[in-house]
């Protein structure tokens, strides 16, 4: 049999990336023991030297072999795990003085936008009554957070310090933030994260439309109590909770590349989930939804109150929805 050199790479590298969860899940390995797989990341790099020292030998295929493998290896293991890179931001210790900056300030109009923008760090949100806001900020490489905020907008972003493989290479340490969103306005929210964990409670705010990118992140976002009008999520080589709300109807979207995705809905609340992507898997049958092309439907759909119309773009990735454990 002769095999087609175009495909090999892929084919080794879809075969590690599905057998290191499927592994896990059999209980033939643990999670715990393939956590800090990501940390062979240069290996690729080997692979990548190898493929230029024997590009002209018979072996030639070694290093495409090596750099599938790992990529394979170390995706899976995120996915497996539910584990991020962001366990490399706090391997070592900061360098710097460590700085903590306070902010506070007070929104005038009746809806407001709010950006955050975190690399490296752990982010917690939760809410207050009024149209108030506050960001405590803690930072170990000695950088200050930006913040900018007026009558109608909020912007947070990291400073210094933010280059992603540095972060992989040297272990810095990560920073902190804690931010407090008002609950009278209605809120506009954008959270971007790279190499982080987040930690997002919305509480009882009037979201207009939330929106994130998650990358090598693992987050929790709580929206059961909020008022919702709209959804829009990314989440690449990492995982996610997301605890939908049950007084809201809206559509949304939420991609999911080497990623893990639970889904938490109130069981009033109509669900119909469209599905697209490759490599993926989901328990909507499993949890009562009824398949009708590429879209899955709750037995409600029809009649409840109240209706969330998802659209789901999953690639190597796993989706859960109401998992035992919740997801809180």
């Amino acid at each position: 049999m002769r095999v087609d050199r175009r495909f090999l790479n892929w084919g080794i590298f879809l075969i590690v990336l599905g057998l290191v969860p499927l592994l896990v899940r059999l209980d033939v390995i643990s999670s715990s023991a393939i956590r800090d797989a990501w940390r062979l990341w240069p290996l690729i790099f080997v692979g990548l030297g190898l493929g230029l020292l024997l590009r002209r030998s018979a072996v030639a295929p070694i290093g495409g072999l090596v750099v599938a493998g790992t990529l394979g290896l170390v995706i899976g293991s995120l996915i497996a795990a539910g584990g991020t890179f962001s366990a490399g931001c706090g391997i070592g210790h900061g360098t710097g003085p460590v700085v903590r900056t306070s902010n506070s300030g007070e929104f005038s109009g009746r809806s407001a936008e709010v950006v955050i923008a975190i690399d490296c760090g752990e982010l917690g949100m939760g809410t207050q009554g009024g149209s108030g806001w506050s960001v405590e900020a803690q930072d170990p490489e000695g950088h200050l957070a930006s913040v900018v905020g007026g009558s109608t907008q909020l912007t947070v972003r990291s400073q210094g310090g933010d280059d992603f493989l540095g972060m992989l290479v040297e272990g810095r340490g990560p920073r902190t933030w804690d931010v407090t969103l008002p609950e009278d306005p209605g809120l506009g929210v954008r959270v971007d994260m790279n190499a982080g964990k987040g930690n997002l409670d919305l509480g009882y705010a009037k979201v207009d439309r939330f929106a994130g990118t998650f990358n090598a992140a693992e987050v929790r976002i709580d929206l059961s109590d909020s008022a919702v009008g709209g959804l829009d999520l990314e989440l690449n080589a990492g995982s996610g909770k997301v605890a939908l709300p049950g007084r809201s109807s809206f559509d949304g979207s939420i991609g999911a590349n080497a990623a893990s995705l639970e889904l938490c809905v109130p069981d009033e609340v109509g669900l119909r989930i469209t599905v697209g992507g490759a490599l993926h898997s989901a328990d909507f049958g499993a949890q009562g939804l009824t398949k009708t092309g590429d879209s899955w439907t709750s037995s409600n759909w029809g009649t409840a109150a109240n209706r969330i119309d998802l659209r789901i773009d999953a690639n190597a990735a796993s989706v859960s929805l109401n998992p035992a454990g919740g997801c809180r």
